[in-house]
């Protein structure tokens, strides 16, 4: 992905990016071993994701090497969206209608209250609820 969309490039037009490493950052219950697979960069000040997929990593790497980040907890939730709304409603924070739904006849059900929606998975195949 980062070869494909040219990150290199776009961190050498970014004065205020040093770099961008590679990293296998789907695999987000084994984001707290990345930090032994890839070598801390010299003078690193924080990490960041480069997209939604590698926010578990960079917390992770972030975590790891004592630098500003997300949160390793903070950053899964973002990650899962059923626990992300249940969050935000505990938290008192607003937030559109929403339904976890198993199948088209949920779907036609919340449609028939709400019929604008996005049809959203609520976590990628390898993250984990906190």
């Amino acid at each position: 992905m980062a070869r494909r969309r040219d990150i290199a490039r776009l961190c050498a037009d970014s004065p205020a990016i040093a770099g961008a490493l590679e990293s296998p950052c789907q695999d987000e219950h084994g984001a707290e071993r990345l930090n032994r697979l890839i070598d801390r960069p010299p003078r690193l000040e924080a990490v960041l994701p480069g997209g939604e997929y590698g926010a578990v990593a960079a917390a992770a790497l972030a975590q790891a090497w004592l630098v500003p980040g997300a949160g390793l907890r903070a950053a899964r939730i973002l990650r899962h969206k059923a626990e992300l709304h249940r969050v935000a409603a505990a938290s008192g924070i607003p937030r559109p209608r929403w339904s976890l739904v198993d199948g088209p006849s949920a779907i036609a059900k919340f449609r028939a209250v709400s019929p604008e929606c996005v049809l959203v998975p609520p976590t990628c195949r390898t993250a984990k609820a906190p």
